[in-house]
């Protein structure tokens, strides 16, 4: 049985290789061609695990950090559960922490980058991506215990 998803996937796939394919004019300049090794080793990957094992790992991955970060203390920036993406995850910024210190103090001494909030959401949320093959129980573990690090070092303001 295929799923719309698997169905839409391959019609992006077709697409694109209709695409290069093609005997249209072409940009005559250098493409990105690590660009498209990329893409073909992601669809390799993709392909060897499979969508739905694929979406099933990453809303795993996902679960597991939501219940991490509830454990710290943290709260979901998106309340309902149907609208958040396994994918990236917005914290509410921590109560009392400058969030560029906890991500700055995050990249220093985890290598590891956490964003802050994009547009009206500056200062109010960190967002964590975990896609592809970070999307996993040992690499959500790796940035729990790196939150968990930087909430015990970084400085809290007593306001």
């Amino acid at each position: 049985r295929i799923t719309q998803r698997a169905l839409t996937l391959t019609c992006v796939i077709n697409c694109l290789c209709r695409a290069l394919s093609s005997s249209l004019p072409r940009y005559h300049h250098t493409g990105p061609v690590t660009a498209f090794y990329s893409l073909r080793e992601s669809l390799a990957v993709l392909s060897e695990e499979g969508l739905e094992n694929s979406w099933k790992r990453h809303q795993s991955a996902a679960e597991h950090f939501y219940a991490g970060l509830e454990k710290l203390g943290l709260k979901l920036f998106v309340k309902e559960k149907h609208a958040r993406l396994p994918t990236v995850t917005t914290i509410v910024a921590p109560h009392g922490y400058d969030w560029k210190e906890v991500t700055s103090y995050i990249m220093k001494t985890h290598n590891l980058e956490i964003s802050g909030g994009l547009g009206p959401s500056v200062g109010l949320v960190l967002r964590v991506g975990l896609m592809g093959c970070n999307s996993s129980k040992e690499k959500v573990d790796m940035v729990l215990a790196a939150l968990k690090d930087a909430l015990e070092h970084c400085h809290r303001s007593k306001v």
